[in-house]
C-alpha cells in the first residue's frame, strides 16, 4: 500500500470513530493481531508444520515457469534423431 492509501484509510477511520475512540480501537486490534499470530504459530508448532514456514509455492500447474529437465531433453532428442534416420 502506498502512503497516500494509508493516509486515506487513517483519515476515514478518524472521521468514523473520532479521535477519542481511535487509539482504543487500534490498541484492541493490535492485541487481537498478536494473539492470533501467537496462536497460529503455536498450532503450527504442535502440528509439526513449523518446518513449512518458508514454503510459499504449492503450484502444481504443469505450465509453470520451471525450466525443463535437461536429462529428459537428451532422451527425447536421441529418440527424434533415431526416428529421422529411419
Amino acid at each position: 500500500m502506498s502512503n497516500t492509501e494509508i493516509l486515506v484509510i487513517v483519515f476515514v477511520a478518524l472521521i468514523l470513530f473520532g479521535g477519542k475512540k481511535l487509539p482504543h480501537i487500534l490498541k484492541t486490534w493490535m492485541k487481537f493481531s498478536r494473539l492470533y499470530r501467537h496462536n497460529l504459530n503455536e498450532f503450527k508448532r504442535q502440528a509439526g508444520l513449523d518446518m513449512l514456514e518458508n514454503v510459499t509455492d504449492f503450484n502444481t500447474d504443469t505450465n509453470s515457469n520451471v525450466p525443463p529437465n535437461p536429462s529428459n531433453n537428451k532422451s527425447q532428442n536421441k529418440e527424434e534423431a533415431e526416428s529421422n534416420l529411419n
